[in-house]
């Protein structure tokens, strides 16, 4: 029974590759983010504004873009990195990781994820400036060997399957990532060295020193 599912799904993928691609990488957004909220951050209610968000990016970026993104890596970069399996898969990996990963994919993910869950454009980006960095060292501890085996060792026609086992992974990943960074408030009480156990530290502070006159 699996077998079948898995080799209408290959036919699927060669037959209508982007509308495949799209449904794959919203059923794999909405599970990644199911996974995160009950099995990893045990939530007892799921959030589904969040669960919409994981699940619309998944349809809109890891599904429709990054078809377009994987294919013109073995049409764009020179012949020359292209001559063997392994160079192939070495430099489109690299090209990935170091050019899409950090300047488009990454703060995509922050801003269409938290635009939806109804933060502003820059409440995005504070969350992005926050979180970016880790996401980013996330991606490449885990799809640069990933990627390398997909471009050097996998077959075409099978990579974007290949991709999406991994896609489930890195969406639980990058879900609680972006959903556990601190905010901005809690980051500025440990700078000031404040904590909970004592409320009203830095007034007691305040308050102890002598009244300054400004003119």
């Amino acid at each position: 029974m699996a077998g079948r599912v898995w080799a209408a799904y290959l036919k699927a993928l060669q037959q209508r590759p982007i509308v495949t691609n799209i449904m794959t990488g919203g059923t794999l957004g909405f599970v990644g983010d199911t996974v995160c909220q009950k099995v990893v951050e045990r939530q007892e209610r799921m959030d589904w504004r969040r669960c919409m968000a994981m699940t619309t990016f998944g349809t809109c970026y890891s599904g429709f873009v990054n078809y377009f993104v994987y294919r013109a890596y073995s049409r764009l970069l020179p012949e020359v990195l292209m001559r063997t399996p392994l160079r192939e898969g070495v430099t489109c990996s690299m090209v990935d990781n170091f050019l899409h990963v950090p300047f488009f994919y990454t703060p995509a993910f922050y801003i269409i994820t938290e635009g939806i869950q109804g933060n502003t454009f820059e409440g995005a980006i504070d969350s992005f400036r926050r979180s970016g960095l880790t996401s980013i060292v996330s991606c490449w501890a885990m799809w640069l060997p990933y990627q390398a085996v997909t471009f050097s060792a996998i077959a075409p026609s099978n990579r974007t399957a290949f991709t999406n086992m991994g896609n489930l992974v890195w969406n639980v990943i990058l879900d609680f990532i972006a959903s556990n960074a601190p905010d901005e408030a809690s980051v500025l009480v440990k700078a000031e060295g404040w904590s909970e156990e004592k409320p009203g530290e830095g007034m007691v502070l305040l308050e102890n020193e002598p009244a300054r006159l400004t003119n």
